[in-house]
C-alpha cells in the first residue's frame, strides 16, 4: 500500500448512531483503488468477526454503526447520505469518467468495498441497493 494518510475520528450522532470518519489523502491513492479497498475491508472484517446484530455501513471514508433497536429506515437514511458524500468526493477528486471506468473494471465485491460501501442490517449482510431506503420503506420498520 502506498503511503496514504489515514486517521480516524469517532462521533456519536444522537443516542444510538455512531460514526467513524477516516481522513484519507486521495492524492496518494493507488491506481485501481486497491488501497481504498483494503482500508474498508479491514473495517468490515472486524465488524463481521464480532458476530454483532447491529446495523453497520462502511465505505473507505466513513463507518456508521447503530443498535438494532434503531429502525432500519433511520439507519438507511444515514448510510445513504454517507454513501452519496463518498461518491461525490471520489468523482470530484478523480473525475466522473475515470471513477466510472475504474469501477466498471472491478468485480462486484471490490466495487462495494471501494464505492457503494458494505451494508449489514441486524448483523446480516444486505445488498447496497437497500441504501435507497425510499424504495424499501414499506419493508423497513418505522
Amino acid at each position: 500500500m502506498k503511503a496514504m494518510m489515514e486517521t480516524e475520528m469517532e462521533t456519536a450522532v444522537g443516542p444510538r448512531l455512531h460514526v467513524v470518519r477516516r481522513e484519507i489523502d486521495l492524492g496518494n491513492s493507488e491506481p485501481g483503488f486497491r488501497d481504498l479497498e483494503e482500508i474498508n475491508w479491514r473495517t468490515v472484517q472486524s465488524f463481521s468477526e464480532e458476530g454483532s446484530s447491529d446495523h453497520f455501513y462502511s465505505n473507505p471514508e466513513c463507518s456508521i454503526r447503530a443498535s438494532c433497536m434503531l429502525s432500519e429506515r433511520e439507519f438507511l437514511m444515514a448510510a445513504e447520505k454517507a454513501c452519496g458524500c463518498w461518491m461525490q468526493r471520489l468523482r470530484k477528486t478523480f473525475g466522473r469518467g475515470r471513477v466510472d471506468r475504474m469501477l466498471s473494471s472491478l468485480a462486484h465485491d471490490q466495487r462495494m468495498l471501494v464505492a457503494s460501501g458494505v451494508l449489514f442490517l441486524n448483523g446480516t449482510f444486505a445488498h447496497p441497493k437497500r441504501l435507497n431506503w425510499r424504495a424499501t420503506s414499506q419493508q423497513a420498520p418505522r
